[in-house]
Order: structure tokens, then sequence, then C-alpha cells
């Protein structure tokens, strides 16, 4: 009798165990990064985005659009925080998080901050809500770079923000 029951409790315990088991969900096609700038061991700005590949895609006029605002990554719209006051050209912005757009012309690049930090892509963005914009020269960049990548130099005490993708880049100089 005890060997039954035992049986049944052990059967019971293995169907209900699996019954709940947990799926994961594999890799993101354009997985999450952070790029951060520091001085003195102290980060002062941080980039929180997704990176797109370019998997033989056109890059310029199609998955990065011509005269719209893009995400600038994938999935989530891209958020910047700033730990301080800031400058970007003229334009003061206080120390907090932001969500950071890109409009592409084939030869400028446009940085928006946009108040709203957490969105989806750029597809409900307010454009009364923009803080900043910056205009940059399109680069070529050094080398393919088939993940969308954003990266941080210091260049005169400035935070360059380096965005690049396949043959092309931009730099964003924030004045701390």
């Amino acid at each position: 009798m005890n060997r039954i029951i035992i049986t049944l409790l052990t059967l019971v315990l293995g169907f209900s165990t699996a019954a709940f088991a947990q799926e994961f969900p594999g890799l993101d096609k354009s997985p999450a990064d952070i790029a951060k700038f520091a001085q003195n061991g102290e980060v002062k700005i941080k980039v929180v985005y997704s990176r797109p590949q370019a998997k033989d895609r056109e890059i310029y006029g199609n998955l990065v659009p011509t005269g719209k605002v893009w995400r600038t990554g994938a999935n989530e719209a891209t958020t910047i925080t700033f730990y301080q006051d800031v400058k970007l050209g003229s334009t003061m912005i206080k120390a907090g998080e932001y969500a950071l757009f890109s409009i592409y012309d084939g030869k400028q690049w446009t940085a928006v901050l946009n108040s709203q930090a957490n969105q989806w892509g750029a597809y409900r963005m307010d454009p009364e809500k923009h803080v900043a914009r910056f205009v940059a020269e399109i680069q070529d960049a050094p080398d393919f770079v088939e993940a969308f990548a954003i990266a941080f130099r210091e260049v005169d005490g400035k935070a360059h923000m380096a965005m690049a993708w396949g043959d092309k880049m931009v730099e964003i100089p924030f004045t701390l």
C-alpha cells in the first residue's frame, strides 16, 4: 500500500513539475548593449540601445529610413542618461534620461533628444517633447560595422558619441 502511495506521489510531483517548467526565450536578434562615457572613473553619460545587424540588407534608405525619424537602433527607443547637465551644440540639457532618435538624410545625421525616454521604437514619439537636436556630417566608417554600434571617446574635454553602421558613422559632441 505504501509503495502505491509513494509511486502515485512521485508521478504527481513529476507531472506537476513538468507542467510548471519555465521556457526561456532564445537570444534576441538585435541584442541590447550599453555604451558609457566616464571621466576619472565616474560615469557621466550612458546609452542603452539594441544592435540590429546588416545581414547583407540595404541599411540606409531601408533599415534606416531616409528623412524619417529612426529609433537609433532596434526594438525599444534608445535611451541616453546624463548624470550631470551637458551641452549639445548650443542647447543646455538637464541631467536625466532621454530617448535618442535620429534622422538620416543621406548627407547628415540629426540626433534628436526627446524627454519621453521609455517608449517602443519611434511610433508614438511626440515632437512636442523634443529637448535638443544636433546635425552631424556623415563620415566614412574606418571598417564595415555589421551590427549598429555606439561608442564614446574624449576629444578636447568633450564626450564624442560615435554612432556607426555599415560604412557610415557620425560623431555627436557633448560638452560636460
